[in-house]
């Protein structure tokens, strides 16, 4: 009777994700039988790796299966397929589960036991697919584990990097960016919301990573919705990615200039509120030169549980938004949200009150009062 209702269920997952059902079965198989003939290699490999995760000790932090890449990652942009085809989904009954992804090169986990995780590439446009995630598992907090749901790829370890890619969270909390050499985030203070349907720019530099990963944040365990088999669009963590790029840094860090001898910056509203607190601030360029862009503000020393989910980006760990404006002139200002992760308080989080991160990458000069 158990095997009945698996089978109408992974038949109805396979449908729903346009996959051959004998094939979907391999990954929500919870003996993990290996069939004989088609598709063994991609099953027993899932095994291997599966064993893998389960051997892992408390030095897991955040890891992947596969071989380290030489350089930064590559099939940034998803235009080659992975071994199991564009469509891949992750489960076993009660235990962890993972393997390759439907990108080649990128591996996918699902870490909260009986969880599962299904990954598709998906036309997107001329220079890059969109790598399309689906997931019901949030975060293992256990203390061999300490990780969510999610995907990644390694490569060889870099001193210096500079990470850049487009995102589109339809529900869900994520954290996606650089992993230190040491196998945790390189900050954990810049998370992803829903964006409403909008697609948005990420970029990050960071010192001694190799790997690139997002994750299901929050909530620990299995996130319950109703039929999240039946309808992929009603799982309760989704997103999508695209043209995912990790390179070395070229010279050193990319530079940055300090602003605070030009523009002020004033905290001048904040709204309360329990799902989202916002701090907006007003930057007013003060000084008698044309500031260009562009111009980055630095949220630092944030509390620890908080963090900002409308980011542009990180740098060396602090998470910074980007003004709209490509340049302020002399007295041009522009005001700027700032959004934390939800507290049952409302209560905007203690950060940096230190207003030199106000920096930009290009020039100061031209036009005076």
């Amino acid at each position: 009777m158990a095997s009945d209702v698996l089978l109408s269920v992974v038949t109805a997952a396979a449908r729903a994700l346009h996959r051959p059902p004998e094939k979907f079965l391999i990954e929500f198989d919870a003996s993990f039988r290996c069939p004989v003939r088609k598709w063994r290699i991609q099953c027993l490999e899932r095994l291997r790796f599966q064993k893998w995760l389960q051997r892992r000790s408390s030095s897991w932090g955040l890891v992947s299966a596969g071989t380290a890449n030489a350089g930064g990652t590559v099939n940034g942009n998803f235009f080659q397929i992975g071994p199991d085809g564009k469509s891949v989904c992750s489960y076993i009954a009660g235990q962890m589960s993972g393997g390759p992804s439907a990108a080649a090169h990128w591996n996918q986990f699902a870490v909260v036991p009986g969880s599962s995780i299904c990954t598709q590439v998906e036309p997107f446009g001329f220079l890059s697919n969109k790598f399309h995630v689906w997931t019901n598992g949030g975060d293992n907090p256990a203390p061999t584990v300490q990780m969510g749901n999610g995907f990644a790829q390694n490569f060889a370890p870099l001193g210096c990097s500079v990470a850049s890619y487009w995102y589109n969270v339809v529900s869900g909390s994520v954290l996606g960016n650089l992993v230190s050499t040491t196998g945790k985030f390189v900050d954990f203070n810049t998370t992803l919301q829903p964006t409403n349907g909008v697609w948005k720019h990420s970029s990050s530099v960071a010192t001694n990573v190799s790997s690139m990963a997002w994750e299901t944040l929050n909530p620990a365990g299995i996130i319950p919705t109703a039929g999240i088999f039946v309808n992929p669009f009603g799982w309760p963590v989704e997103y999508m990615v695209s043209e995912v790029w990790v390179n070395p840094c070229v010279a050193g860090f990319p530079p940055i200039k300090d602003l605070s001898q030009y523009l002020s910056v004033d905290p001048y509203y904040s709204l309360k509120n329990p799902g989202g607190p916002v701090q907006q601030f007003r930057i007013t360029n003060t000084s008698s030169l044309r500031v260009s862009g562009p111009i980055h503000l630095f949220i630092e020393g944030i509390a620890q549980g908080r963090s900002v989910v409308n980011p542009d980006g990180d740098y060396l760990g602090s998470p910074f938004v980007t003004l709209a404006s490509s340049s302020l002139a002399p007295g041009q200002f522009e005001d700027v949200s700032v959004q934390f992760n939800e507290d049952s308080t409302g209560t905007i989080p203690s950060f940096g009150r230190r207003w030199s991160p106000v920096t930009s990458e290009s020039r100061i000069g031209g036009t005076k009062r």
